[in-house]
């Protein structure tokens, strides 16, 4: 049975004991709707400096690997195609709207620095040395050698987004877009549950496979 409401899906799979019974859950994501957080940090004209980016990634692949009821409480209140993007909390950290499920990997995709993330209003943190520890502020001098980088702020930041160096770049973590989901399919022995997502679910048939 497919389903399109998450209401309607939990109701179905709870009229069914699984007691004794295999349940395999399967999360099918959308091969464009996903990217991961970076933050890559380097040394320009005696200063030091972090930016945070993304990388839009390609055919990600993901794992359940939690029970039934956990699948149950994150759908509670939520509709798949509503399952994204993280919210920062007040620490400005990523927050999962949705979890239950491991990252086994990509097939890459292309990464830029943000230019306007509440954590870096300015898209750019300056430090005194390289322990990172001391944010400072560019002189008025400094401000303009780094305008002369390019003639906006994205453009300045991808300059040295770009110059560094791989090792100096740290993988935050992978999260996902509101449509970053498509399918979840829950089967408890011989039985299919399948919450699609509305914008491919004519699409499907009834055990949510493409018709």
């Amino acid at each position: 049975m497919k389903f399109l409401k998450s209401r309607d899906f939990i109701e179905a799979i709870s009229k069914v004991k699984t007691d004794g019974k295999q349940v395999k859950i399967d999360l099918i994501p959308d091969k464009y709707g996903w990217y991961e957080e970076l933050d890559k940090w380097g040394e320009w004209n005696g200063k030091y400096f972090s930016i945070l980016g993304r990388a839009d990634l390609k055919n990600i692949r993901i794992e359940w690997t939690e029970d039934l009821n956990y699948l149950i409480n994150q759908l509670e209140g939520k509709e798949i195609n509503k399952l994204g993007p993280n919210e920062y909390n007040d620490g400005y950290e990523k927050v999962r709207r949705f979890d239950g499920f491991e990252y086994l990997g990509d097939d890459g995709g292309y990464d830029e620095p943000y230019y306007d993330d509440p954590r870096c209003p300015n898209g750019i943190k300056w430090f005194d040395d390289e322990n990172f520890e001391r944010e400072i502020q560019l002189s008025d001098k400094e401000v303009k050698e780094f305008e002369k980088l390019g003639d906006t702020l994205f453009l300045r930041l991808e300059t040295l987004w770009n110059e560094v160096e791989f090792e100096n770049t740290e993988h935050i973590g992978v999260h996902q877009e509101d449509d970053g989901i498509l399918k979840i399919i829950v089967t408890i022995d011989q039985d299919i549950f399948a919450l699609v997502n509305e914008g491919i679910f004519d699409r499907c048939d009834d055990n949510g496979d493409w018709s």
